[in-house]
């Protein structure tokens, strides 16, 4: 589980590739929208790695495992390459009126008893797409901000 408030979190830890373009792109809309550089009095992205992290629920800030959580809005994300295609999630939950957390999430991480959820969230929305190679190319990346 990665726990993401500025661009340094992006270099300083080992984020999957794949979900980077989204997650860049996440954190600098949401830097941009609350006008701060960090996000850390206003709530951080976390990063599902693996399934075993939903485990810890209560690191995220929830009171109840991820399943139970009311969740405000829910996007989905088709991340393309030349290599393959793998889908990600980003559901906010809001803890008051002032903090709110990201969990980003991929398909690979998402246990079966969280599937009839996540099916009931995702009815009626619609899959953004983002292209790993074109993000790669451009030069954005979170190295560059740090300069």
């Amino acid at each position: 589980m990665v726990r993401i408030t500025k661009d340094e979190d992006l270099l300083g830890q080992r984020v999957d590739g794949y979900a980077l373009p989204f997650l860049y792109d996440h954190l600098h809309g949401l830097q941009d929208a609350l006008s701060v550089e960090d996000l850390e009095d206003c709530g951080p992205i976390w990063l599902i790695e693996q399934p075993s992290d939903w485990a810890e629920y209560a690191r995220i800030g929830l009171s109840e495992p991820f399943e139970d959580t009311p969740v405000e809005w829910i996007r989905r994300i088709q991340i393309m390459s030349s290599k393959q295609t793998r889908m990600l999630y980003c559901a906010c939950v809001l803890m008051n009126n002032n903090y709110a957390v990201s969990i980003v999430f991929g398909d690979d991480v998402v246990e079966h008893r969280m599937r009839n959820m996540l099916n009931d969230l995702l009815e009626g929305v619609t899959t953004e797409y983002m292209s790993l190679d074109e993000f790669m190319a451009s030069g954005a990346s979170p190295a560059e901000e740090a300069e």
